[in-house]
C-alpha cells in the first residue's frame, strides 16, 4: 500500500530527482506533493515508508538482441585475479570490514577501489539491489550522490532492475552485489544498466556460481557467463574475477550442508577438503595427472566471481 510521506522527499539530491524516469516509457518525472508523476503516462508514484515507489505499475515488453554465429566469447584478458586500484581516492578504511560486509561474493576493498573518481562537479552512484544498505555509509564515502534501489526493502527508490526508474545516460557508476543470480532475466538488467550509464561509467558487481539455491535465485553465473551478459549489454570486461576468499566448499558448508550453524563452524567442518583438494591438484600436476593449470584451479574452486566492467 502507498502512503504519503514527503518528507523521504529530503533523502534523494536534487541530481537523483532530476534523474528519476518513468518506468512505462522513460519519460523524466514530475515531482508532486505525493510523490512523483510522469507528464506522459500520466501514472503518479508515491511512498511506501520512506521509499519512494518506482516498480513498474503494469507488465511492461522487454527485447535484448543477442549475436549469434562467430565467437561464442569475445577474447578477453579479464579473467584474472582482482587487483585494487593504485590511484585510487576512495578508502575502504572507512568503515570496519566484518563478516557482515565481507560474507560470501560480496564486495572487498580492493573492489570498492575501482568505484570511479567523482568527476568535477559531482556524480551519481546506483547501489542496484541495495538491500539491507549494507554499504550505504562505505559507498556514500566517496562523494557521489548516492541512491539505493531494490525491488522491496526499506531502500531510498523500490524499482525493477528490469525497468530502472532513471534517465538515460544519467549515472556514473552502479554497484552490483550478489544481484544478477536473484533477477529473472539478467540480460535485460545488464541492458538497462547500460543504458542509464555514462559514457565512461563503471559497473562493479559480484555474482554466485556454485552457491546453492538461496532467495529465489534464478540463474548462477560462470565466467563465460559473466562475460557473455556483459558484451551483449555493450559493456566492456575491465575483471572477471574468482572469489578466491569464497571457495564453493566453504558456500557449500555454509549454505546447504550446515544451515543454522554458525558460519565458522561451516568453514571449519569443509576446510579439510579444501586443503585436500589444493594439495591434489600440486601432487596431480607433477604427476601428470592434472593438466589445468593454476588459474583454470581459481575459478573450479570459486563459489562465485565479482567483476568490474565499463561502458566504452
Amino acid at each position: 500500500m502507498v502512503t504519503t510521506s514527503p518528507s523521504a522527499t529530503l533523502d534523494l539530491s536534487p541530481r537523483v530527482r532530476a534523474a528519476l524516469a518513468c518506468p512505462m516509457c522513460r519519460t523524466p518525472l514530475a515531482g508532486h506533493p505525493d510523490g512523483m508523476t510522469c507528464p506522459a503516462c500520466g501514472d503518479r508514484y508515491g511512498w511506501v515508508g520512506r521509499s519512494l515507489d518506482l516498480r513498474p505499475p503494469r507488465a511492461v515488453r522487454a527485447a535484448v538482441e543477442f549475436d549469434v554465429g562467430g565467437a561464442a566469447v569475445p577474447a578477453t584478458t579479464a579473467v584474472r585475479p582482482l587487483s585494487p586500484r593504485r590511484d585510487s581516492r576512495h578508502d575502504p578504511d572507512v568503515i570496519r570490514w566484518t563478516s557482515r560486509e565481507l560474507h560470501g561474493a560480496r564486495m572487498t576493498p580492493a573492489l570498492f577501489t575501482h568505484v570511479p573518481d567523482l568527476p568535477p562537479g559531482g556524480g551519481m552512484l546506483v547501489d542496484l539491489g541495495a538491500g539491507s544498505d549494507v554499504y550505504r555509509r562505505l559507498l556514500r564515502s566517496t562523494g557521489f550522490d548516492y541512491v539505493g534501489i531494490d525491488a522491496d526493502g526499506d531502500v531510498d527508490l523500490l524499482g525493477d532492475a528490469h525497468r530502472l526508474p532513471l534517465r538515460d545516460e544519467s549515472v556514473d557508476c552502479v554497484v552490483a552485489i550478489s544481484l544478477l543470480e536473484h533477477l529473472r532475466v539478467p540480460a535485460v538488467a545488464l541492458a538497462e544498466v547500460a543504458r542509464v550509464l555514462r559514457p565512461g561509467g563503471t559497473l562493479i558487481g559480484s555474482v554466485a556460481l556454485t552457491e546453492p539455491f538461496h532467495l529465489d535465485s534464478f540463474f548462477h553465473h560462470t565466467h563465460l557467463g559473466v562475460l557473455t551478459g556483459l558484451s551483449t549489454a555493450g559493456l566492456v570486461a575491465d575483471y572477471v574475477s574468482p572469489t578466491t576468499d569464497w571457495p564453493a566448499s566453504h558456500a557449500l558448508g555454509e549454505m546447504s550442508l550446515f544451515p543454522g550453524l554458525p558460519r565458522i563452524a561451516g568453514r571449519l567442518a569443509t576446510t579439510p577438503a579444501q586443503l585436500a583438494g589444493r594439495l591434489w591438484w600440486k601432487v596431480g600436476r607433477r604427476i601428470g595427472r592434472v593438466r589445468a593449470d593454476e588459474a583454470e584451479r581459481r575459478i573450479l574452486f570459486a563459489a562465485g566471481f565479482r567483476f568490474v566492467a565499463h561502458r566504452p
